[in-house]
């Protein structure tokens, strides 16, 4: 096996820390291609899905870094552990309502993909019994907003408008910081694979 035939470690080839093999570029080159039409489109479902292959392959990672030895144990040991680190983060020592839902995050991933979503953000006004799509300088959306209505209350018009978001702020940032826990056990996961084969270099006769 050469070190382009896998983006994984194995007991055949050399873990570099900071080289890559080219099947392990493209894997990183589709995962940041899939990241984005992710967070392009987030909504409820695509979120649902997101959390749920994380959670499974989370779950394989603990599995591996339990049962295997060697390099793979440590890089699914390190994926684990830095994973794990930034989930205890987002939901223990900050405020994980903001960093998931609002745009008032703290931790710079958060602060990193609110400043993606606003630049992504496409907003519109639909006429909620119809669904017809209204343009913002619309006379219906400017007496909408000049009595006074909200996001889902009638107002004086006699009519029912709808602000919309694109993406969902609400889906957006629960996958943008599922997504940086990818990043992060990736990192972790190389981190710890390293290291294993430096232990096993230096206790080898």
């Amino acid at each position: 096996m050469t070190e382009t035939d896998s983006a994984t470690p194995s007991t055949n080839t050399p873990v570099r820390l900071l080289r890559m093999s080219l099947r392990e570029l493209m894997l990183i080159t589709a995962f940041f291609a899939v990241s984005f039409a992710l967070l392009r489109y987030a909504n409820d479902v695509l979120w649902t899905i997101v959390s749920w292959v994380v959670l499974v392959g989370f779950m394989f990672l603990l599995v591996t870094a339990a049962t295997a030895s060697g390099r793979v144990r440590g890089f699914a040991l390190g994926a684990a552990l830095c994973a794990s680190v930034y989930a205890f983060l987002v939901f223990f020592v900050v405020d994980w309502r903001d960093e998931a839902g609002q745009l008032a995050g703290t931790l710079p991933t958060s602060k990193a993909s609110m400043t993606l979503y606003v630049s992504m953000l496409e907003t519109h006004w639909t006429d909620a019994e119809t669904n017809e799509r209204l343009k913002d300088n619309d006379p219906l959306v400017t007496a909408w907003i000049n009595s006074g209505g909200g996001f889902g209350s009638f107002s004086r018009t006699g009519r029912q408008l709808q602000y919309n978001e694109t993406p969902n702020r609400y889906a957006f940032l629960p996958i943008a910081n599922v997504l940086w826990a990818i990043i992060f056990a990736y990192l972790g996961g190389r981190l710890g694979a390293y290291l294993a084969q430096r232990r096993e270099t230096a206790t080898s006769p």
